[in-house]
């Protein structure tokens, strides 16, 4: 397998939690279509600040405004980003010029 492949297919298992924050990282080096499908559709669903804060550093490490739209987007619509994972996460997309409220 290539790191590509191992990486997507970390990002989409739901046993990594301990590594997963490495594993978005180095998403980092692989900005292609399947890598940030896997990365939003991790996104969707996280519950965990540990786990979805991770892969919104990534995602805006990509610096792409359609990546940006989509990613403002996901933050709205999944209610389970909150208490301290929230604040870090409005915290970060101002450094982006970013908002969600």
């Amino acid at each position: 397998k290539t790191a590509q492949e191992i990486i997507v297919e970390q990002l989409k298992s739901n046993k990594t939690l301990y590594y997963y924050p490495e594993f978005a990282e180095n998403a980092r080096y692989f900005k292609e279509k399947e890598v940030v499908n896997a990365l939003f559709a991790r996104l969707e669903v996280a519950d965990n600040a540990h786990i979805y804060y991770p892969i919104i550093e990534t995602l805006l490490y990509y610096k792409d405004d359609k990546i940006n739209d989509r990613l403002i987007e996901t933050i709205k619509n999944n209610k389970k980003i909150d208490d301290w994972g929230l604040k870090k996460t409005k915290k970060i997309l101002n450094e982006y010029n970013l908002t969600i409220d």
